[in-house]
């Protein structure tokens, strides 16, 4: 029975172990964006809440980490109980959102095809419009949102297979 129960703590040792670098990577990474968020922002504003949630997230991980192999390695049990009511937790904040963020894709593609038959026919549309969307086919290899007729009777040459 004490060979099983070796086992089994260090499983949860290297498991937490994994976990802990991947945290500190994360943190890391954070990290080294924050430092160079000044010339970040030039490019993208919204950049500083993407940091702050990676180091975070990153520190979470990490501290989360710790407390497995604390509670593994000395097999204390109420740090294993926190940790395990932690990792549940975990589990059903993120089914949560997974829930949230699958009845959102479906409402926001609706959305997205309305918004897209009112530019129809394509032809017709702005010049700038239509130039990106020429850009768009030619990188993806497709025509228009829904198909080639949605240009009407001036199919442009970047729907044109080569």
């Amino acid at each position: 029975m004490a060979n099983e129960n070796t086992c089994l703590k260090r499983l949860c040792i290297v498991f937490n172990a994994v976990l802990g670098l991947l945290g500190g990577t994360v943190l890391t990474l954070g990290a080294i964006v924050y430092a160079y968020q000044e010339k970040v922002e030039k490019f993208n504003k919204e950049a500083s809440s993407g940091v702050t949630l990676f180091c975070f997230f990153g520190t979470v991980t990490l501290l989360i980490s710790l407390l497995g192999i604390y509670g593994a390695y000395k097999e204390k049990r109420i740090p294993l109980r926190m940790y395990l009511g932690i990792l549940f937790g975990g589990i059903i904040v993120i089914l949560y959102f997974i829930v949230q963020m699958t009845s959102l894709k479906s409402k926001t593609n609706g959305n997205l095809d309305a918004e897209f038959k009112e530019l129809m026919p394509l032809n017709s549309a702005a010049h700038e419009l239509q130039e990106s969307i020429g850009k768009f086919q030619t990188v993806f290899e497709c025509c228009g949102f829904f198909g080639y007729k949605d240009w009407s009777d001036e199919i442009p040459e970047s729907c044109k297979c080569p």
